[in-house]
């Protein structure tokens, strides 16, 4: 914004701006499971039985598993034709495009491992998101320090009354 406004022109600057984007995205994912960010149904996990929620979370743990390591291989196949062929980009940076895609391979390999480390745990009995619920500890955590804040605004007032108590029963024994 700045650069447009002095009218400095960086030619292929948005495009690198894009690969930024894609790169933190991508490798985001595997940290963003973990601490249980991504859209899970809560709603229909809380009508099942613990029989059949224990059937659905083995399926889903698996197919993810699967499919996350599917994307990953294909993510990497993409990335090695694209350094063998000397694929680059369009836009006026001419950049290898195997360099941007690569952190989308890490991103993707990232994810794989954490859906298989997800059901290994869930295997062995073990806990892998934060949160059971499904709620992202984050929001738990602004939840909790909400809750927090308005304890200590509710308890100032109290705590003021309670020493004026005190201090009236004290005086009431003296008299």
């Amino acid at each position: 914004v700045a650069a447009r406004e002095f009218l400095w022109d960086i030619p292929g600057l948005d495009a690198y701006a894009g690969y930024c984007i894609a790169a933190t995205l991508f490798l985001a994912l595997p940290a963003s499971l973990r601490h249980g960010d991504h859209i899970r149904v809560s709603m229909v996990l809380q009508k099942l039985s613990p029989r059949v929620l224990n059937i659905f979370e083995y399926w889903c743990l698996s197919a993810a598993s699967a499919l996350s390591i599917f994307f990953a291989w294909y993510a990497g196949r993409m990335v090695w034709q694209s350094y063998v062929y000397h694929d680059v980009s369009p836009a006026a940076d001419v950049t290898p495009l195997w360099i941007p895609q690569l952190f989308m391979l890490l991103g993707c390999i990232g994810f794989a491992v954490a859906f298989v480390d997800a059901l290994v745990s869930r295997i062995q009995g073990r806990p892998f998101f934060e949160e059971a619920d499904g709620e992202s500890a984050r929001s738990r955590g602004v939840v909790i320090a909400r809750e927090r804040a308005l304890a200590a605004l509710v308890e100032l007032p109290l705590r003021g009354e309670r020493e004026r108590m005190r201090r009236d029963h004290e005086a009431g024994e003296q008299a």
